[in-house]
This record gives C-alpha cells, structure tokens and sequence, in this order.
C-alpha cells in the first residue's frame, strides 16, 4: 500500500496528513511537506511528489523523501539544476517552482500550472535557470551560453571505451549521476548473488531465483509477483505503471531468464557458481546469458522507483525460465498462464551487441529477428556383435561416414532484408578485405565467394548467411567388446526464418544416400516470427541513445543466430528488440555457453548506464 500526503493548494501549507491506498502498487512512502512547499502535487503509482528548498539551498525531494543538490541560492535570481530532477527551487518571489520535466531540449520557460504555480520545462543538468514573471521566456541565446559552459563545466569527456554520452539531453527518469553509479555498485551484488543460485536447465530451479529477485524488488518498494511453473520453477513479475490503469498498446516489457546451461566444473578457473570477482571481472555461468541482462533490467526499474518522476508508459519487468530448452515453464508459461499481466507493445531483450573492436566500440546489432532451432536425430542400424569378428555394416563407422557427408554439405546462401542492411551497414565502417567482401555479397556472381571468406573471417557471419547444421551429441555402444546394434547422433539446424526443416533434410537424406541411416525431425520448440519493425518508436530510442554514448559506433539490424524468448513475443505482434548492452568484446561473447565465462565490471556498468538511458528515454517523465 502506498501512503500519499494531501495538502492545500491555495495556502500551499499542510491541511492535513491522509492516507490513500493504491492497489497498483505495494511498498510503502510517505511525502513530507513544508511550510510554503507543497501545492497538491502528490499522485499515484509512484508518480512522486513535490518538495522545497531549505535555507540552504538544499531541495529535498519527492516520493520517497532524498536530497538533490543545487547551488546555493547566493544569487536567487539564478538556478543551476545539478541533476534530471532536482524537484523545486526558489523563485525570486521567494514562493517555490515546481519543475515538470520535459523532454524538448531548449524549450526553457516560466508559466502558470492549473494550480497558480509557475513550473520549469526542460530543464536538465547543467543548467542554469532565472525565475522571473510567470509566461517571461528565457532568451535562446543566453540559454544556449549557459548550456555550453556549464556543460563544459559538469559534463566531462566522453569515455572512448565505455561511453559516457557526448552531450546530456534530459532524461526523464534518471537521478543524479551519482546516484546511478551507487545503484551499479549494488547491481553487480545482485548479480553475483543472482549466479551463486544454481539454475542449470535442466532440472532449472528457477523458482529460488525468481524469489530472489522479488525481494530485492520488495525491499525497493515495487510489488512483485513470482509463479510457480512447475515444481521448482518459475518466474517473476513486476511493473511500474503510468496511469490508473494498465495500457498494454504503449507499455514496455524488459525481458531476460534465469536459467543457464550446464558446465564442466574442471574446465573453469573458478567456480562456476561462485559469483566471483576477481580482476575486473564477475566469473560464473550466466554472468553473461542471461542473468547480467536480467539485474540489469531490474537495476533500471529500481532506478526509475527511486526517482519517482511520473512515467508516460507501463514499465513491466519479467525474468522467466527454462530459455535454454524450450521455454514450456518460461515464457510460454507467461504468456499462456499470465499474458494480461504482460502484455506490452514492445520488448526489450537479450540477443543484441554492443561490439568493442581496438578498444572503441565499433557497432551496436539490435537484434530484429532471429533464426530457429530445430533438433534432427541422425539413427544408423548395423549388425550387432562381437567385437571379436568385424563387420562391414558396423553402424558406428555407417554413422561416422553420414555425418561426414553432412559436415560437407554447406546450405546456399541466403540475404535477407535484416542481413542485407546489417552488412551493408558494417561495410562502411570495416577497413580493407572485410569491407570488400561486405560489398560483393550483392554482386552478381560473387554472393558464395563472399560468404566464404567472410566466413573464414568470422563465424558469426557464415551463420547469419545461411541454415546452418551442427553436430551436438552422438550415441553409440555399451561395452567395449560388443559392437553396438545402433548409433545415433543430434544435428542441431539453425533455419533463417521462412525456411523448412524438412527441405533441409531432404537435401541431407539424399546426400547421405544410405538406407541404413534414418532422419527424425523432433517437434521445434520455437517457431518462426516476422522480423521487428526498424522505424518503430522503440527502435528510433536506441538509435539515438546509442549515437549519445557511442558516437563514432554503427547502430545496425541484425538477425541472431541464437534463439531467443523474443520469438515467441514477435508472434503476439509485440515489437521485441534484442540490445545486450553492454560493450564486449569477441573474446568475451566466445565464452557464451562456454567455460569460464565473466563479464567485464566496467562493461556492466556502462551497460547499465546506456540501458537505463534507453528506457528513461522511452518511458520517462510525463510532459506537463
């Protein structure tokens, strides 16, 4: 229950001190009032509350009640806002400001709110603010040499690496830079506390996780909601909602799972669930797939609470299981189970980059669309027998000789509309052979050419070209001295969406060409989607926050070549984007689903820092 104080908004003093309840909300905050500070400002759902300035220059802030630094008042004609939100100031009136945030750059003004109080629009860090009579405008050129010198001032460099913006536009809910860089500190406990809970899918244990992370949600006031999908597992729920009642067509859905793949504890330097740091880095599986992006998501709910500045669209938080098989106790569950309580127009997910190449961050891929999954079991029968006398129709060596010819086998190349503009994209940044080869995959004749030494190049490019087919498991024998009756082995095919697994097969049974060897498709798990829309409104927000943290870096469409729970959201007609977010390199993403995976400390904050931009950016304060 939410606790809000009720004031008068004519003698701007306490009237009274009542309490409403919200059940759209949970966690308890109380606004305190002053004398000459309030005007009835306080609302629901955490959209915060007004506050003052004491003698000293100090605005104590809304819901909950902390302190934003401003400039002492030696001048009160004159106001530096030293963060965002900064609540109120003095004008020269000596009554107080309420400061609606805005998100037009440059439109800085005085007028009257339906309540007789004279608000700020657009005011951001760094600058600098002169109440006079209400409606009086500020000129654009005076503004403009505060901006510039203040921001010189407050702003800093840009960091080459881990990109600090280049300018600072307003975000409509961040708190101070300090603030932000306190809350990293206490993600990366989460996180290592996150990884130290063993959720190896299968059997998953995703439950424990769940209601880990609805305690820290508790703890900050958010109510969250953890359901059990089957014994053991599970996932968690939790929104931030703009209005009185939840509106799915503009809400954003911030989306990650907990489950991870097994390990091979001998081959790790650490312990895999130890959550480890050691060196600049967190050590564990899952500190990259997936559970830094999931306390990263929390991290930037907890963030937009802690501000409490009124949203503009549904904030919804969901970490789901069981991602890494088939997502049947996971988002499926969700979805099937509790689709109203996340319903969304957009998504925002794993499966992106933000690549660092010679130390700079080179391009950031937004995954639109992804390929999909399928299992073929490869079955070859033989005459049993002793080991003793040989025989020709051995069906390990049948096998053996199968998937050789499978391994052969290169599925033509396909460019579709997402690959298409990903590599005509990183062909104006790549230097030399690369970029040549980038270039020829549209010229008649040269598209295999291409492909093959851009594959030589770099894997991950041959896979989004094409199907692509790996062998994962073989099976065969029991005793060393009996010759087995049967052998089998797993192809897991990754299709470009649109294609079949059956014509796949097809082509493999044929080139195979042996009757002893059957092909069994398993049911997918996963189905192909459309592609996200690439001039979306959530799509337009990463481009333009990435070109502030990481000016000189390409934002790029990109299909991943790992599944993702985002599939299963694109066939809902929900616009999901997959943005990783924070800037690795090669080596680092290699270690996915590999040994001895970390994540980078200063990669996960500045993840963090550019992930809470983009959702602020997207959500943020509502206009006055």
């Amino acid at each position: 229950m939410r606790k809000f104080s009720c004031f008068s908004p004519v003698t701007k003093l306490p009237s009274r001190s009542a309490t409403t309840t919200s059940t759209l909300t949970s966690g308890t905050s109380t606004a305190i009032a002053y004398s000459g500070c309030c005007w009835g400002c306080c609302g629901a759902g955490g959209r915060g509350c007004c506050a003052r300035t004491n003698g000293e220059g100090t605005a104590v802030a809304r819901t909950p009640v902390r302190t934003a630094r401003t400039t002492a008042r030696a001048n009160p004609m004159f106001i530096v806002f030293s963060s965002e939100f900064d609540a109120a100031t003095a004008g020269n009136d000596g009554q107080l400001i309420l400061l609606h945030l805005d998100r037009r750059v440059g439109c800085c003004f005085l007028r009257k709110s339906p309540a007789g109080t004279r608000t700020v629009a657009g005011a951001h860090a760094g600058m600098i603010f002169r109440p006079a009579i209400a409606e009086e405008r500020v000129s654009r050129m005076k503004r403009f040499g505060l901006l510039l010198i203040f921001g010189v001032v407050f702003g800093g460099l840009p960091s080459a690496l881990y990109g600090q913006p280049s300018a600072a536009p307003p975000v409509p809910a961040a708190r101070s830079g300090m603030d932000l860089d306190k809350l990293a500190e206490e993600a990366i406990e989460w996180l290592a506390g996150l990884i130290r809970i063993d959720t190896t899918n299968p059997p998953g244990n995703e439950l424990a996780a769940a209601r880990y992370l609805a305690e820290i949600l508790q703890r900050e006031g958010i109510r969250a909601e953890v359901f059990e999908s089957a014994p053991g597992r599970g996932i968690v729920i939790a929104r931030l909602q703009a209005g009185a009642i939840p509106d799915p067509s503009r809400a954003l859905l911030l989306l990650g799972h907990t489950d991870v793949v097994g390990v091979e504890p001998e081959r790790w330097s650490t312990n895999p669930f130890g959550g480890e740091i050691r060196n600049g880095y967190l050590w564990g599986r899952g500190a990259l797939d997936d559970k830094a992006m999931v306390i990263a998501n929390l991290a930037v709910l907890v963030a937009l609470k802690r501000a409490g500045a009124p949203l503009r669209r549904d904030l919804i938080f969901l970490a789901t299981g069981d991602e890494e098989t088939s997502g049947e106790h996971g988002i499926e569950f969700a979805i099937r189970q509790h689709w109203e309580k996340i319903a969304a127009a957009f998504a925002l997910n794993e499966g992106g980059r933000v690549l660092v190449k010679n130390g700079r961050v080179h391009h950031i891929g937004i995954q639109t669309s992804e390929k999909v999954p399928v299992n073929v079991e490869v079955i070859a029968s033989g005459t049993a027998g002793h080991s003793s006398v040989p025989r020709s129709d051995n069906a390990i060596v049948r096998l053996a000789r199968a998937l050789t010819r499978i391994a052969e086998y290169e599925p033509p190349v396909q460019l579709l509309a997402v690959t298409r503009r990903y590599f005509e994209g990183l062909a104006a940044i790549e230097d030399g052979e690369a970029g040549r080869w980038m270039r020829a995959l549209e010229e008649p004749g040269r598209t295999d050419l291409a492909a093959a030494r851009l594959g030589a190049m770099n894997p991950v490019w041959n896979a989004m070209l094409r199907n692509t087919i790996s062998v994962t498991l073989v099976q065969a024998g029991f005793r060393s001295n009996v010759v087995p009756a049967e052998a089998r082995a797993t192809l897991n095919l990754r299709l470009l969406p649109g294609e079949s697994a059956d014509s796949l097969v097809a082509e493999l049974r044929k080139r195979v060409d042996d009757p002893n060897v059957r092909f069994e498709v398993a049911a997918p798990s996963r189905y192909p989607a459309p592609p996200s829309a690439i001039d979306s409104e959530l799509f337009q927000t990463i481009q333009q926050v990435s070109k502030q943290f990481f000016p000189e870096a390409a934002v790029l469409p990109m299909l991943s070549t790992g599944a993702t729970d985002s599939a299963q959201l694109r066939l809902r007609n929900v616009q999901a984007y997959g943005l990783l977010p924070f800037p690795l390199t090669e080596e680092d993403l290699a270690r996915i689903h590999g040994d001895n995976e970390r994540i980078p400390l200063d990669a996960f904050r500045a993840g963090l820092r550019y992930l809470h931009r983009v959702v602020a950016e997207f959500v943020g304060a509502a206009k006055p």
